[in-house]
């Protein structure tokens, strides 16, 4: 099976550092949501999480997230999340890897799925430890060889994914509301039997 570098396959960029950007912005300008390693929770952009800032204008050095970039943190534990239309036009900080694929041969659904497996997240914690610091660079994402396969099969393992990961939200959701009704019935005090 053919093995590609990333860096072949997909456009990559750091996002700018927030702090600098708030430093030079004054109070004024149009507010712009950022994504941050803390927005990036679980393979998702969690919204509440999301920083705001002002900024003097929309036209800023500051790089924009598109529908099927896919962003890495990179900070332990490194979590992977696809852009959807929703998170579409965000700006992302230095801590945020954007991957755009840039090469036919690839499918961004398998490409997320393939970031995302077990076998990945160690490479790239073993790198951590081997450099004995906290982020990953821009280089180690791109040094990752990814298995080539054919369109197909990329298409099918980035759908099956994509549905394991709706699957873990729905299963998320009922465990919360059985905990919560338990909860309920313990602050009734065991009301709920009689």
């Amino acid at each position: 099976m053919e093995e590609k570098y990333l860096k072949e396959m997909v456009q990559t960029n750091v996002g700018m550092s927030i702090s600098r950007i708030k430093e030079k912005s004054n109070q004024e300008g149009i507010e712009q949501k950022i994504i941050t390693p803390r927005a990036i929770q679980q393979n998702e952009i969690k919204d509440a999480e999301l920083e705001i800032i002002k900024i003097e204008n929309d036209d800023h050095k500051l790089r924009k997230t598109k529908k099927g970039d896919i962003i890495v943190k990179t900070t332990s534990p490194f979590d992977v999340v696809l852009i959807d239309e929703q998170h579409e036009g965000l700006f992302y900080n230095s801590f945020c890897i954007d991957m755009t694929v840039s090469s036919e041969e690839l499918e961004s659904t398998y490409l997320f799925a393939f970031l995302n497996s077990k076998w990945i997240r160690n490479k790239l914690e073993n790198k951590v430890r081997s450099y004995r610091t906290t982020p990953i660079s821009k280089k180690d994402i791109e040094e990752i060889k990814i298995p080539i396969l054919t369109k197909k099969q990329q298409k099918l393992i980035g759908k099956l994914y994509l549905n394991v990961m709706e699957k873990e939200k729905i299963w998320k959701r009922m465990i919360e509301n059985e905990k919560d009704t338990i909860e309920t019935i313990i602050l009734k005090k065991g009301g709920f039997f009689e």
